[in-house]
C-alpha cells in the first residue's frame, strides 16, 4: 500500500508528498480515517471471492505520510502478521 499527496489541482500527484510502500504486498480495499489525533490505515490481502476470507492489516501514524507502524490483522484468530487469513 501508499500513500501519495495530490498537488493543490487534486489532478496529479505531489512527486515531493509519498508515505512510500507500506504493509504487506497485494493487497486491496484500503480504508484511512483521522481518530483522536492520530491516523489509521487499514486493508486485506487480495483474496477476491474467497471462501474462507482474510484479514484486516491496521496500521497507524502520527500524520498522512507516515511513518506508518502495524499493530495487528484484526480478521484472524491469532492475528497472523500482515498475511491475511486462510
Amino acid at each position: 500500500m501508499t500513500l501519495q499527496r495530490l498537488l493543490p489541482s487534486l489532478l496529479a500527484a505531489d512527486p515531493a508528498g509519498s508515505a512510500g510502500v507500506f504493509g504487506a504486498p497485494f493487497v486491496e480495499a484500503p480504508a484511512m480515517f483521522k481518530r483522536q489525533g492520530v491516523y489509521y490505515a487499514m486493508f486485506g490481502k487480495c483474496c477476491a471471492f474467497c471462501a474462507h476470507g482474510t484479514g484486516i492489516g491496521v496500521y497507524s501514524a502520527p500524520a498522512p505520510l507516515g511513518a506508518w507502524t502495524y499493530h495487528e490483522n484484526i480478521g484472524c484468530v491469532g492475528g497472523e502478521p500482515k498475511a491475511g487469513c486462510g
